[in-house]
């Protein structure tokens, strides 16, 4: 079969039996970089846009997802994004398996990111940082908002959670 194709096919009406072409072409345009924390462990992540056509926001991913999920068809316009894998999904390091990974750890490694990022793009420290997180991510966007640290350099975190059509809910929106 070809990487592209599944190999059993999604229940959709028709069915799914490849990946959008369009979808992979946007995964190959915006690529993917791997940066490594003092800890030792790395964060795979994806930049897109100019930092000096708007603001910066970071995107914090949930459960079970990746980057991908801030995948646009097309690139936001005055929008720099910094998209990463969180610990434990896509080619991010595993949690740490006996002692956790409680949110001071993952702050902390998220604003080191941050500030290699800024650094590499010739970023002005001082510019504010916009957090948005789905899910768990949004967990991870709140407690960077209300961490010492680094609260005084973000201008405002949203968090979501895309509810879903149940079923059993005669349509109706869902967050089961």
């Amino acid at each position: 079969t070809h990487p592209s194709q599944f190999k059993t096919p999604v229940a959709t009406s028709p069915p799914m039996t490849e990946y959008n072409k369009e979808y992979l072409d946007r995964k190959r345009e915006v690529g993917e970089k791997i940066f490594k924390l003092k800890s030792g462990r790395q964060l795979a992540y994806f930049t897109e846009g100019s930092p000096s056509d708007g603001p910066a926001v970071l995107c914090v991913h949930g459960l079970g997802q990746t980057k991908y999920l801030w995948l646009e068809p097309k690139p936001i316009p005055g929008v720099f994004r910094i998209c990463i894998d969180r610990m434990g999904h896509g080619k991010s390091s595993t949690t740490p398996k006996k002692t956790g990974y409680p949110f001071d750890e993952v702050v902390a490694e998220l604003t080191e990111l941050i500030d290699a990022v800024f650094a590499e793009k010739k970023i002005p420290t001082d510019k504010k940082l916009f957090v948005i997180g789905h899910s768990m991510g949004a967990t991870c966007a709140i407690e960077m908002a209300a961490c010492p640290d680094i609260r005084d350099r973000i201008a405002a975190a949203a968090s979501f959670w895309m509810g879903r059509k149940s079923l059993n809910s005669g349509g109706s929106s869902s967050s089961e």
